[in-house]
């Protein structure tokens, strides 16, 4: 669902003149649509309201009057479509002109504006070229102005300045070589661009062929139209009548034609590559194609049957001109916004008519926003509508405003409540209504002012603008769900789902994006991959782009690969991209042996299949089975030590823990397993994770999966040197700073660096100043863990100052403190110093009085810590379920991955039922957010999920994820998968 600004429907007077040519008149019914600077009505059907009888509309040399109702287009209409239906026995039809009256209210009296549109051609199909529908822009505005004061007309026409020009475009449709291939349907086409659209136009004469679209044909085709602008995408689609109305369409090629009838360069080629059949694929037989080289933009929120550009296009005026802009008024930044509504269950309560809401805040205030229904046709009672809003920052919301402009009785709403989420604040808003919005009930109130009754916080999200390139190769596009991963320097986000919309990750094309996720830092790869559904499971992923909206760095990650079963080389529907930054690879590739112990005790082997996530500073390495063994045919056996090899996968640095489990299967599924040994070969460093336990349902904790921490690693010489970062900081003491320079010698417990010595002065730069921080990177030796550093201060020799007093002045400097950074692991030593150093003087010892551990230290540290999980179902008929349930718990450190929730000998998630469950993971430190989601399994699969609450059993801490929401495809928003956030304490 999309928003857009508030539009209310106005009244236009249409008047048409029909020709005084032999048989001009018509039997059809005949419509209009109208085009403007903010909007157009769509098709609004021309009822005779003059003083001829309905039968006798537009006949030869006659002038037919018509009031119809629409949306404001605003003040200069730029365009028209007219056209009739074909139907009756006489549907020819040859209009001289229509005339459209537009009535305005003013302080100063009634104003019209009149606009002419002359047309002079036939709308037949056995005349002129056969087309039944014209789009005429104007030729005179006349503008007729009532004098209040003293009851007087005035009459100004003026001669338009064409906004919009007629243009021809050939058509060159492209029948597909495959076995039944052609078709006998009718075919239609709409063409969209920046500057609007075409309408629906039937393909009627080919210029190529007499029997058209048959198979590896090229058919012609002339459509003549106002100016589109730069062409975006077409529908086709035929009418599935005939004997052989299946047709595969490889691709539509469009040109403009010039005055003298030649194709105009660049052509616009839309990909289709597909069947248009009820019988064959998906069984649609209409299609939406981009053009292959128009950079799509979409959000995440946007309906799955639209994209934004057509939103844009149709909410906003199809010269994409808002309402503010009209008014003058300047665009301030904006920010995402998603509105959560929810209407009472009550009988009667939802509504058909249109909504709004405006926010305001402590900064400024929205205008009216259209929440306009794509889905649905009506806010249906029982169900919550999400909507997503692109609006200027309002600062902390104090208010929001919610009604609808229905004036009937059928238009009373009750409104539950209302949720407003701002992920780029970390802010949730919630918002009790419970009340009617109508005329007829209550108060009679449409609208409502509403205060925030709630809020919760969470760390606020980073904004990414998303570009996914499809290659431009045959069948690169796809049907599947795309999902993503991206992974940082400070984790990972959450798994993201890129939602098939109409049109995107098709042949050749480029799909945008705008995403919010949590701050991970820079970005070092993305797993992206897809569900393999679908007709056209495949997919050619050229590339993918994110860019930090905040800061504007961008990250490339280059594929050009299939993802796919049938076209790939490895059959792999997954792919890890490294990120390229200024060219460079973030990450090298290299490979890796695992060695996995099985413990010598009886029964300790398995049958069952194993599988093993291996995680490091770069991310993880995905799920990968232990397949085929290097050294036993019957792997896992008791005592046995089984080596399992991955070549040229992404390097994951230094590792930090494992995930390894089965899944039960086989006769003997029970299995204790000893170790598991990790070797990088490109680095030969190995590291050790040491296990000594069963993943069994039967025995210890019942548990089939262990996170298992990095012990020790181990390398038999370290070489290679390592970067420090070194910030210092000079006090803000008067005459604290120094022209002379510093040298520095780092020791940590395995070695002494060599001195690192700062050049003052370079260029303009002066370093070491007054209350100044600096920062420098230096290589040295490997020195384990830091101890302390020498610092002294020195004159080089050549060094002259400005006079004797400066000189002595000079001869000191006072610093504050050092920091220096391990950049490979992230510890960060910080040593204060506060005191005055002499120049040539000897040099001071500082010693580190706080380490900041890094993430790699961090999450090697770990250790495994039970969570009790209490899952807790709401008391409403039918709230229990008896679907699969599934939790992922995220933390500061991490993440539990998927776990299923299962007890034995018990019926769980029943009415009012509190279901305990044990979790073992390693420590996750801070509970920042759960997933929870189910199968849809099941008799009665629809879900009541009143909390989840979540307890430490090492520290008793406990945290509680509030939801009150139905996991249902039937109920509230539909949603089986919910991420709830902590209740605030």
């Amino acid at each position: 669902m999309i928003t857009g600004i508030l539009i209310v429907d106005v009244r236009y007077e249409v008047t048409t003149y029909t020709s005084d040519v032999r048989g001009a008149g018509t039997d059809a019914n005949v419509f209009v649509s109208l085009y403007g600077e903010l909007d157009h009505t769509g098709e609004l059907a021309l009822i005779d309201t003059s003083k001829h009888k309905r039968k006798d509309r537009f006949e030869r040399n006659s002038v037919d009057v018509c009031v119809v109702e629409g949306e404001d287009v605003g003040g200069h209409i730029e365009k028209i479509r007219v056209g009739h239906d074909g139907t009756g026995f006489g549907a020819g039809w040859h209009l001289e002109k229509v005339e459209v009256r537009r009535l305005e209210m003013h302080s100063d009296g009634h104003h019209s504006r009149i606009f002419t549109f002359p047309c002079g051609r036939w709308l037949a199909r056995d005349e002129d070229d056969h087309e039944i529908v014209r789009e005429l822009v104007p030729a005179m505005e006349t503008i007729i102005k009532e004098d209040s004061a003293h009851g007087q007309l005035k009459v100004h026409s003026v001669k338009r300045q064409e906004i919009l020009s007629m243009k021809q475009y050939k058509l060159h449709v492209f029948t597909g070589n495959v076995s039944g291939a052609g078709t006998d349907a009718n075919v239609f086409v709409t063409m969209f661009g920046q500057l609007g659209d075409s309408g629906e136009r039937k393909l009627v004469k080919s210029e190529t062929h007499r029997n058209k679209f048959e198979r590896n044909h090229e058919d012609i085709f002339t459509i003549e139209a106002a100016d589109l602008g730069r062409l975006q995408k077409i529908h086709i689609q035929h009418d599935n009548s005939l004997m052989s109305p299946d047709w595969f369409l490889d691709r539509v090629v469009i040109h403009e034609v010039d005055h003298a009838g030649r194709e105009i360069e660049p052509e616009s080629i839309f990909y289709c590559e597909r069947w248009l059949s009820k019988n064959k694929e998906d069984g649609k037989i209409d299609r939406e194609l981009l053009e292959a080289n128009f950079m799509q933009t979409t959000t995440k929120e946007v309906s799955e049957e639209t994209n934004q550009s057509e939103v844009t296009q149709k909410k906003q005026g199809f010269r994409g001109l808002a309402r503010r802009m009209k008014d003058g008024k300047t665009t301030a930044p904006t920010i995402p916004y998603t509105v959560h509504v929810t209407t009472a269950s009550d009988l009667n309560a939802g509504t058909d008519a249109k909504a709004f809401v405006k926010l305001t805040g402590q900064r400024t205030s929205t205008e009216r926003i259209n929440l306009q229904l794509l889905s649905t046709d009506c806010f249906e009672p029982g169900r919550t509508q999400m909507f997503s809003i692109e609006e200027v920052d309002v600062g902390d919301i104090e208010k929001l405003e919610i009604g609808h402009t229905g004036l009937s009785t059928e238009s009373a709403w009750l409104v539950k409540d209302v949720d407003v989420d701002v992920p780029t604040r970390g802010r949730t808003y919630h918002f009790v209504c419970g009340q009617w919005l109508a005329r007829d009930h209550g108060d009679g109130k449409t609208t409502r002012e509403l205060k925030p009754v709630d809020s919760n916080s969470y760390a606020p999200l980073v904004r990414y603008e998303v570009a996914v390139v499809t290659g431009d190769k045959q069948d690169a596009g796809t049907d599947a769900e795309i999902h993503m991963i991206v992974y940082g320097s400070n984790g990972s986000t959450r798994e993201i789902t890129l939602e098939k919309l109409t049109g995107r990750f098709e042949r050749g094309q480029t799909d945008k994006m705008k995403l919010e996720f949590d701050d991970i830092g820079c970005l070092k790869k993305v797993r992206v991959w897809h569900d393999g559904k679908g007709h056209r499971p495949s997919w050619f992923l050229d590339k993918m782009v994110l860019k930090n909206m905040e800061i504007g760095k961008e990250w490339t990650f280059p594929c050009y690969k299939w993802l796919s079963k049938s076209h790939a080389e490895d059959k792999l529907t997954t792919r890890d991209l490294p990120a390229l930054s200024e060219g460079e690879a973030t990450i090298g590739h290299t490979s890796y042996n695992v060695e996995v112990r099985t413990g010598d005790r009886r029964g300790a082997g398995t049958d069952a299949n194993v599988f093993i996530i291996v995680f490091g500073e770069n991310g993880d390495s995905g799920e990968m089975q232990l397949r085929k063994s290097l050294t036993h045919r019957n792997k896992f056996e008791r005592g046995q030590t089984d080596i399992f090899h991955y070549e040229n996968v992404l390097s994951l640095g230094e590792l930090t823990k494992i995930r390894i489990w089965h899944d039960n299967s086989g006769l003997g599924a029970a299995w204790y397993l000893g170790s598991v040994d990790v070797t990088d070969e490109l680095t030969e460093k190995a590291y050790h994770f040491e296990c000594q336990r069963w993943l069994s349902k039967d025995e210890g904790d019942r548990s089939t999966l262990r996170e298992l921490p990095c012990v020790t690693s181990s390398l038999p010489e370290e070489s290679g040197l390592i970067l420090y970062e070194i910030t210092v900081a000079t006090s803000d003491k008067k005459e604290s700073g120094t022209a002379h320079d510093m040298g520095l010698v780092i020791i940590g417990e395995v070695g002494r660096s060599k001195e690192f010595q700062t050049q003052n002065r370079v260029g303009n730069v002066r370093l070491l100043q007054r209350a100044q921080t600096d920062v420098f990177q230096f290589d040295s030796v490997p020195l384990g863990k830091l101890l302390e550093v020498e610092v002294r201060l020195f004159n080089k020799e050549g060094k002259v100052f400005r006079s004797a007093e400066a000189a002595s002045r000079d001869n000191s400097w006072h610093l504050h403190e050092i920091v220096v950074r391990d950049v490979k692991n992230g510890d960060r030593y910080l040593f204060p110093f506060k005191s005055w150093l002499a120049v040539n003087g000897s040099a001071q010892t500082l010693v580190p009085t706080k380490l900041e551990e890094g993430r790699t230290t961090t999450l090697r540290g770990l250790r495994p810590v039970s969570y009790e999980v209490c899952v807790v179902t709401g008391n409403k008929p039918h709230a229990g379920t008896d679907a699969n349930v599934f939790i992922t718990i995220y933390g500061s450190n991490g993440d539990t991955g998927r776990r299923p929730l299962t007890k034995r000998f018990r019926n769980l998630f029943e009415r009012n039922q509190i279901d305990t469950f044990t979790l073992e993971a390693l420590d996750l430190g801070t509970l920042t957010a759960v997933k929870i989601e189910h199968d849809n399994k099941g008799f009665g699969a629809g879900w009541l999920l009143d909390k989840v609450t979540i307890t430490n059993t090492e520290n008793g801490v406990l945290t509680e994820f509030p939801c009150d929401k139905w996991l249902d495809k039937k109920k509230g928003d539909g949603q089986i998968c919910r991420s709830l956030l902590p209740r605030q304490s």
